[in-house]
């Protein structure tokens, strides 16, 4: 058995097959507190809500957090912050703990592979920092092997096997945007973007239904700023391939995929389509695609790469 993990800032996800079957497992990226007394345990109880204690408090996290939020007015807290672990918050690293738990299952054999990202894009630049050990261990201690892998890398195994895994992965994600040039399976360079759409936060998303009277929320203002949002994340992105120069040397017209839960809405593709033909990518592109299965690309593209490095696994993915 092998299992893909994509550690979002925003969302987690876990992939895996059983007897030629994929099965998946999300969770929600924040908990919520309870005061500890005999009516809220009766009531988590009874429900069969998973929580953890902590001091005075119960914890509950991921989806269940999510329900119980409006219905007992609790407020949800972000397990991470801009993509990284709070220093000094142990009830944070034992949530984090509980959900990675819940996400990996004991596997069949101890040492299975593990393919994994991590949150915030920060693969390159804290490989080796307390974060990426963090998680490295809390995967371990449930009896795999972690590997690394870039977000949008496993994208482009995820997406295009098509066009011989070689073109553009996007992924535009909760506090970072990655931008991967990817040939022949082996990713070449690669660009982090440390701006996400975490600021659009209480504001009306991209294709909401507005309220009429309210003059200032109208769906052409909204688009300008996700227009103008996407312009300057794909402006910085060709910046800094630039620099690089290793784009030149690439085929030309390569594919380009997107990938992040804002691709989902109808008004985005072209959007950011505008954004890109403005920004004036330096090499010719074929028309931008969104990804199939959104919500799982990422941890789909891992498992395709544990596959591969494990090919006496089964090979459904």
């Amino acid at each position: 058995m092998t299992i893909g993990l994509d550690l979002g800032s925003y969302q987690f996800r876990s992939i895996r097959t059983v007897e030629h079957k994929l099965i998946a497992r999300c969770c929600p990226a924040v908990f919520a507190t309870l005061v500890d007394t005999p009516a809220h345990r009766r009531l988590l109880q009874q429900s069969s809500t998973q929580f953890a204690t902590c001091s005075d408090q119960l914890l509950i996290f991921g989806e269940a957090a999510r329900e119980w939020s409006p219905m007992l007015n609790l407020s949800l807290t972000p397990l991470l912050r801009g993509g990284r672990i709070p220093t000094s918050d142990p009830v944070s690293r034992q949530v984090l703990t509980l959900m990675i738990d819940a996400l990996l299952p004991s596997p069949a054999q101890a040492n299975t592979l593990c393919i994994m990202t991590l949150p915030g894009g920060g693969l390159d630049q804290r490989i080796q920092n307390r974060d990426a050990e963090f998680f490295q261990q809390l995967v371990a201690l449930r009896g795999y092997r972690p590997q690394f892998v870039t977000a949008t890398l496993a994208l482009a195994f995820a997406e295009l096997n098509g066009d011989s895994f070689t073109g553009v992965a996007v992924t535009l994600g909760h506090t970072t945007c990655e931008f991967g040039i990817v040939h022949c399976g082996r990713e070449i360079v690669r660009c982090v973007v440390m701006n996400g759409l975490s600021h659009f936060e209480g504001l009306p998303s991209l294709g909401e239904a507005l309220d009429s009277r309210e003059p200032l929320s109208t769906s052409a203002n909204i688009e300008r700023d996700y227009f103008r949002f996407f312009l300057e994340v794909v402006s910085e992105a060709r910046g800094q391939f630039e620099l690089d120069g290793t784009l030149k040397t690439l085929p030309r017209s390569m594919p380009v995929v997107c990938s992040g839960g804002i691709t989902s809405v109808p008004a985005f593709l072209p959007l950011f389509q505008r954004a890109w033909d403005e920004a004036e990518w330096p090499v010719s592109t074929r028309p931008i695609r969104v990804a199939n299965g959104i919500n799982l690309t990422v941890a789909r593209g891992c498992l395709i790469q544990a596959e591969l490095e494990q090919p006496s696994s089964r090979r459904v993915a």
